[in-house]
C-alpha cells in the first residue's frame, strides 16, 4: 500500500502544481484582456470627447482650417480603437484557451483527488477492521482463560 500511496501522492502533487500553473496563466491572460479592454474604453471616451468638441465648435462657427485637425484626430482615434478592439479579441481568444486548459487540468486533479480520498478511506476502514479483530481476539482470549482458584 505504501509504494502505491507514495506514487499516488506524487501524481496528485504534480497535477496540483500543473493546475496551479494553468490557473496562473489563465489569470495573466484575463488581466491582459482586461487591461486592453480598459485601453479601448479610454479610446472610446477620447472619440466621444473629440465628437463633443466638434459639436461645440460647430455651434461657434470655427474656422475651416480647424476642421481637418479635428477630423484627423477623430480618424486617428478610430483607427487606434479598431486596433485595440482587435487586440481585445485576440486576448479574449487566448483567455478562453487558457480557461479551457485550466478546467482540463482541474478536472484531472479532481479525479486523482477523489481516487486518493477513496484509497485513504479504504485504508482507514481496513485498519479499523484489523484493530477491531485484534480487540475481539483479545476479548476472546481473556474469556477463554479460566479464572484461577485462589485458596486462602
Amino acid at each position: 500500500m505504501k509504494p502505491f500511496r507514495y506514487r499516488l501522492q506524487l501524481l496528485k502533487d504534480l497535477r496540483e502544481r500543473d493546475r496551479d500553473e494553468a490557473l496562473q496563466s489563465y489569470g495573466v491572460a484575463l488581466r491582459k484582456r482586461m487591461n486592453q479592454q480598459e485601453t479601448s474604453d479610454s479610446i472610446e471616451q477620447r472619440i466621444e470627447g473629440i465628437g463633443q468638441a466638434i459639436q461645440d465648435r460647430g455651434q461657434q462657427r470655427f474656422p475651416a482650417s480647424m476642421h481637418s485637425q479635428y477630423y484627423s484626430a477623430m480618424k486617428e482615434a478610430k483607427l487606434q480603437l479598431k486596433e485595440s478592439n482587435a487586440l481585445v479579441e485576440e486576448f479574449r481568444s487566448k483567455e478562453l484557451e487558457q480557461q479551457q486548459e485550466y478546467l482540463h487540468r482541474k478536472s484531472s486533479h479532481d479525479v486523482l483527488q477523489r481516487l486518493y480520498d477513496r484509497r485513504r478511506d479504504e485504508h482507514l476502514a481496513s485498519e479499523f477492521k484489523e484493530e477491531e479483530k485484534v480487540l475481539e481476539d483479545l476479548a476472546n482470549a481473556r474469556s477463554s482463560i479460566p479464572n484461577p482458584v485462589t485458596t486462602t
